[in-house]
């Protein structure tokens, strides 16, 4: 059950530096167009 909890926080930890990369690689392609 503890595990569960850990490997939740690790993904949603995890989320956040690829959302920002989304995000960044979509602003770059808005910039280039």
């Amino acid at each position: 059950r503890e595990q569960m909890a850990v490997k939740a926080f690790a993904k949603a930890l995890l989320a956040i530096p690829r959302q920002l990369a989304i995000n960044s690689a979509l602003d770059a392609t808005d910039r280039v167009a």
